[in-house]
């Protein structure tokens, strides 16, 4: 039996054994680290050991937490102490795509990163998008990336299957990692968010057969994306993972969008008319627009609100903070937090009374109308 020891000699004062929890941490007992004064001057678990009142060291010494919380507890909250390194939180990772829920292809994806990272999180950010909608997956990763922890690892299942001109590549913007082809996306992305990626790398990393033996590619967020965000999570670079590229991908045609200044017949000006489309609408038929908060608060010191046309209607009052300023049923704008411009209706589905879809024209009118 072991013996709790102080300065090298046992204290025969006090011949009980060491608490189990707290035997294997001896060594950084000496150390005097993160430890209450009790426990550095006797050179054991004093607190711990003899109960002493929790009131004396609150949140203190890592013995009183180890006490009430025991070790595994401790180690889960980061708060590993001895030999053991602290254990470091996977990444999270994402998944974005079109898939549907009817089909079995999430859970495949999802058994597979599984397979590659038992501790792994993952956050599905939707799977309900139309086929192919690269403008709302990116309008999505706007409105989420702010709130993304870093090292987040980003996963596209849309479009994936690449070709000659159409590579799989990983992006990094800041701290985050997206993993796509290049399908319009990154353009989409960078343009609607007003962000540049730091890092383009072609995915050199061989992608796994549909059937051994046989040269049949045809699901790569299943069978290559996993396998690179492995390797992102086990903190290896983006270079073990391919090879640079240069910063210009794929060209898109960007969001319609337009200022018109109008004058009068002397040629002086007397207001401006602002014309976007719609980027996206929710399942309560709010459409979101591409007209920025920052480009409204510009003109609107320039000149009085007048209007906002929309679906053929026209909208004489200018943007509201919340949807209860309004009576139910009535048509408004408001700005969002990630910065854009919605049209909804009070209690009702915009999309579908207005007849608006992805792409429909919206437009601001500032000061007088042009006759």
């Amino acid at each position: 039996m072991r013996f709790r020891t102080v300065r090298g000699r046992k204290n025969h004062n006090a011949m009980k054994p060491w608490p189990d929890k707290a035997s294997a941490l001896r060594p950084s007992v000496r150390k005097g680290k993160n430890f209450c004064w009790v426990c550095c001057f006797s050179g054991m678990p004093a607190c711990a050991a003899f109960g002493l009142p929790g009131f004396l060291f609150p949140k203190k010494c890592k013995f009183v937490n180890l006490h009430r919380y025991g070790r595994r507890g401790m180690e889960e909250a980061g708060e590993g102490m001895g030999p053991e390194r602290e254990r470091k939180a996977m990444p999270l990772i994402t998944l974005l795509s079109d898939w549907g829920q009817d089909d079995p292809y999430l859970a495949e994806v999802k058994l597979r990163i599984c397979s590659l990272m038992p501790d792994c999180r993952i956050l599905d950010v939707s799977h309900g998008l139309e086929r192919d909608d690269l403008v709302g997956a990116a309008f999505m990763m706007h409105s989420l990336y702010p709130a993304m922890p870093e090292g987040a690892i980003h996963i596209l299942g849309m479009q994936d299957i690449a070709g000659s001109n159409l590579p799989h590549l990983a992006v990094r913007f800041g701290s985050q990692v997206f993993l796509a082809a290049d399908n319009g996306f990154f353009e989409y992305f960078g343009w609607i968010s007003g962000r540049k990626p730091d890092e383009i790398y072609e995915i050199d990393v061989c992608q796994e057969p549909d059937f051994e033996g046989l040269d049949v590619y045809t699901f790569p967020s299943r069978d290559l994306f996993p396998k690179v965000a492995a390797m992102l999570a086990r903190g290896e670079g983006l270079e073990r993972v391919g090879h640079p590229v240069s910063l210009s991908l794929k060209a898109m045609p960007s969001p319609k969008k337009s200022v018109r200044v109008l004058k009068d017949g002397y040629g002086k000006p007397i207001g401006c008319w602002m014309t976007g489309e719609i980027l996206y609408i929710d399942r309560f038929g709010n459409a979101c627009t591409n007209i920025r908060k920052s480009d409204y608060e510009e003109w609107i010191r320039e000149y009085p609100f007048n209007c906002i046309y929309i679906g053929g209607k026209k909208l004489k009052k200018p943007p509201v903070k919340a949807y209860q300023d309004v009576s139910e049923g009535s048509l408004l704008g408001l700005f969002l937090k990630n910065g854009f411009l919605e049209i909804s209706i009070c209690g009702g589905h915009a999309a579908n009374l207005l007849g608006l879809r992805r792409g429909s024209a919206v437009s601001v009118a500032f000061g007088q109308e042009a006759d």
